[in-house]
């Protein structure tokens, strides 16, 4: 509340009160997204996140075209829902209130494609080892070169892939097992 007090010419004094509002600024610019640069095709569950920013409140996330935001809009934290293997590009977040928005932040996102190694164990029939699970006679394998160094072994039962591409410096071995290509 403002008080002032209002004389006029003959010295008569009026006190008046007056409600004032003070917002504060808009948000600074928030901190580094946090979540995987890399994400399976068409894949759910995937989060983003940021730490939450001073005199924010509210969150305005983008995602490349075909993502879908599942769920945390206008928070600091999103689960997505990846694109196709053609809809790479950036996630971006503003931090804002009423007083507007900050700039952006953005992190980029590279879509791995359905069939491609990701190497956790050495197990060719480990879903967790592929993009989009393990491949079948219909799927096209691509066993790139990995961070990690872990590349599949076929020792456990008959693999299957519709076409294979080994990236030069990567590997794969059949131990005692079939590998069957169909394409």
């Amino acid at each position: 509340i403002v008080i002032w007090t209002a004389t006029d010419a003959a010295g008569n004094a009026t006190t008046c009160n007056q409600n004032v509002t003070v917002n504060p600024p808009a948000p600074t610019i928030p901190g580094t997204i946090s979540g995987p640069i890399n994400a399976c095709e068409e894949t759910p569950g995937f989060i983003y996140s940021i730490s939450p920013v001073i005199n924010a409140t509210t969150y305005n996330w983008t995602v490349p075209t075909g993502w879908t935001i599942t769920s945390g809009i206008g928070t600091t934290s999103i689960t997505v829902t990846s694109g196709n293997a053609s809809q790479s590009g950036n996630i971006s977040v503003t931090a804002g209130n009423t007083c507007g928005n900050s700039s952006p932040v953005f992190k980029a996102v590279i879509i791995t494609s359905k069939g491609t190694w990701i190497g956790n164990t050495t197990d060719w029939n480990d879903p967790s080892n592929w993009c989009g699970g393990v491949p079948s006679n219909a799927t096209n394998v691509l066993i790139p070169i990995t961070g990690s160094g872990i590349y599949p072994a076929i020792s456990s039962a008959t693999a299957k892939a519709h076409n294979l591409t080994i990236a030069a410096g990567a590997s794969l071995s059949v131990n005692n097992y079939k590998l069957q290509i169909s394409g």
